[in-house]
């Protein structure tokens, strides 16, 4: 797996943290992309794994979503997990 392959699963895994905090935040796709200022569309690559946001665009969604500390920090504890999980299982 090289490293472009290993970013992809680090990004699906924060697609689908985000997808849920979104969800528990009660908003939709489409006013996320309205408070980030972007579109519901990269609101959905982003959701679907199809694009790894920056630590600027993941710091925001955390605060749109109002993403507890505890929870902010399992989430990227789970994307360290993820990619130290691709990295052993296929290294580079």
């Amino acid at each position: 797996m090289n490293k472009s392959e290993r970013s992809g699963t680090v990004a699906a895994e924060a697609g689908r943290w985000l997808r849920q905090f979104r969800v528990d935040a009660g908003l939709t796709g489409t006013s996320a992309g309205k408070m980030m200022h972007t579109s519901s569309s990269r609101i959905g690559q982003i959701e679907n794994g199809h694009s790894m946001p920056t630590t600027r665009v993941i710091l925001d969604l955390l605060w749109i979503y109002d993403v507890s500390e505890g929870d902010a920090v399992a989430f990227f504890a789970a994307l360290l997990k993820e990619d130290s999980r691709s990295r052993l299982s296929h290294p580079a």
